[in-house]
C-alpha cells in the first residue's frame, strides 16, 4: 500500500490528467494549502493558476537543489503510505515529474475562465 494521487478535470473526473505516487511533498502542499490541512482523501478543488504557482515553486527549488529551502517551503509530509519524508534523488524527482505533469495539464487541456481541477489521493 502506498499514497496514489491523481488529477482529473472538474468538469470530467473520468480521465487521470496527472498521477504521482508516494510524492509526499506534492500531497502535504495541495492538503495544506487548499484544503486547510484536512487530510481524509476528499477531492480537493485546485485552480489552474494554483496549479501554475506549484509547478513555479518545484521549478524554483529545482534550479537551487538546496535542501534547506526545500524544507522550509514544500517539505517532505510524514505518515504510513506516504515513503520517506527525506529530501533525497526521489524527492528531486517528485519536483520534476511535477513540474511536466502540469506544465502540460496547464498548457494543453481546453482553458475557461473558472477552471478547475479535483486532486485526490488515496491509501
Amino acid at each position: 500500500m502506498g499514497l496514489d494521487m491523481y488529477l482529473t478535470r472538474a468538469t470530467d473526473t473520468s480521465k487521470d490528467l496527472a498521477y504521482w505516487r508516494k510524492a509526499n511533498q506534492i500531497h502535504g502542499y495541495i492538503v495544506d494549502t487548499f484544503a486547510k490541512g484536512v487530510d481524509e482523501c476528499q477531492p480537493i478543488a485546485v485552480h489552474r493558476a494554483e496549479l501554475l504557482g506549484l509547478v513555479q515553486l518545484c521549478e524554483s527549488l529545482l534550479e537551487s537543489k538546496d535542501e534547506k529551502k526545500a524544507l522550509e517551503v514544500l517539505p517532505p509530509k510524514e505518515g504510513f503510505f506516504f515513503g520517506p519524508a527525506v529530501v533525497d534523488e526521489w524527492y528531486w524527482d517528485d519536483l520534476e515529474k511535477t513540474v511536466r505533469m502540469l506544465t502540460d495539464t496547464i498548457n494543453f487541456e481546453d482553458k475557461t475562465e473558472d477552471d478547475y481541477f479535483i486532486y485526490q489521493a488515496s491509501w
